[in-house]
C-alpha cells in the first residue's frame, strides 16, 4: 500500500473498483462460502476444498495463458487423483 501510488482511490472509477473488489469479490465471496460450510458435512467440504487449488491452477493455464511447469503438473495430478481416491473410497 506504501510502495505503489493510491490517487488512483481517489477517483470515481477508483472507489468503484475498490468497492467491488472490496465487497463484492471478497465479502460475497466468503459469506457464501460460509453460508455453504453450515450446511456441508466436514468430510464433504474438506473434499471439495481440495478442488479449489486445483480449479485456481485449471483457470490460469486456460484463461491466463500460463505455462505448465513439471511440479504444477504433478501438483494437479495429485490433487485429482487425491479426490478420485476420496470418492471412490466413501465409507457410508
Amino acid at each position: 500500500f506504501w510502495l505503489y501510488p493510491t490517487a488512483w482511490l481517489a477517483s470515481g472509477t477508483g472507489v468503484l473498483v475498490a468497492l467491488h473488489l472490496g465487497v463484492i469479490t471478497t465479502a460475497m465471496a466468503f459469506s457464501l462460502t460460509l453460508a455453504g460450510l453450515k450446511v456441508t458435512p466436514a468430510a464433504t467440504a474438506s473434499t471439495l476444498s481440495l478442488g479449489e487449488p486445483l480449479d485456481a491452477a485449471c483457470l490460469g493455464l486456460f484463461f491466463l495463458n500460463e505455462t505448465l511447469t513439471f511440479s504444477a503438473g504433478v501438483g494437479i495430478a495429485l490433487i485429482f487423483l487425491s479426490v478420485l481416491l476420496l470418492v471412490a473410497f466413501d465409507r457410508r
